[in-house]
């Protein structure tokens, strides 16, 4: 089996009319430099696709204080991960036989376009495939347009996202056209989630799912764990 992964970011900067204003979205920079961190010692290949294709934007708010994690500054300083995060390859050209599995990353900006069938279809193949699906945060907005055997690829799957009380916290809530919590339930997933801001993560399969930022780690490691006991 291929060691390459991809990793998928939004290319939405959507602006959200919340509570304390408008504050533009993106990706969650944790929910990227994690995982890659975490894959690239693991001996895997990484690629790095987008809705859109070209660079993404980041959420402002994941750049600033304690988002700004070690793995972040570590990211950052990388001139082959920088580059691969400006010149995002768009998520139409993802081949699923060139790679072991699929990581959506989060972030508010998935709201907005992880749910189009653009990137439903990939993740219904890799999953259809017996790949490694993962989705941490606001990931598993990818998972909502997948199907699998005419219905979803998470109905009566048992999953993890950022949760309803999470979203409270953020104040963006009202924003959104919809909370994550609510749209995984909605479609008779097994939800489950833990402590705010603590690491939660739920593996079903080869469906691995993590609840938030703080879940970045442990859900790229649960990932390897699947491949590497699937090998």
């Amino acid at each position: 089996m291929s060691k390459k992964i991809a990793i998928v970011l939004t290319s939405s900067s959507q602006v959200l009319q919340g509570e304390e204003g408008p504050t533009p979205t993106g990706f969650w920079w944790e929910e990227l430099a994690a995982p890659y961190a975490i894959f690239t010692q693991n001996g895997y290949d990484v690629d790095i696709f987008s809705v859109a294709g070209g660079p993404s934007p980041a959420d402002p708010a994941s750049e600033k204080g304690d988002a700004v994690t070690a793995h972040v500054h570590q990211f950052q300083k990388d001139d082959k991960a920088m580059k691969k995060l400006r010149d995002t390859q768009p998520i139409a050209d993802i081949k699923d036989e060139d790679y072991c599995a699929i990581f959506l990353a989060g972030g508010h900006g998935t709201c907005f376009d992880f749910t189009k069938r653009e990137v439903g279809l990939p993740v219904e193949k890799f999953f259809g495939a017996g790949k490694g699906v993962a989705a941490v945060c606001h990931g598993p907005v990818g998972l909502t347009n997948a199907m699998h055997d005419g219905k979803p690829i998470i109905t009566e799957k048992k999953v993890t996202g950022f949760s309803n009380d999470e979203e409270i916290v953020t104040k963006k809530g009202p924003g959104l056209p919809f909370l994550l919590e609510d749209k995984l339930k909605s479609l008779n997933a097994h939800y489950s989630c833990g402590p705010q801001w603590q690491s939660h993560v739920v593996v079903d399969g080869n469906l691995i799912t993590g609840q938030n930022p703080a879940s970045s780690v442990a859900t790229a490691e649960s990932l390897v764990q699947f491949l590497k006991s699937s090998s």
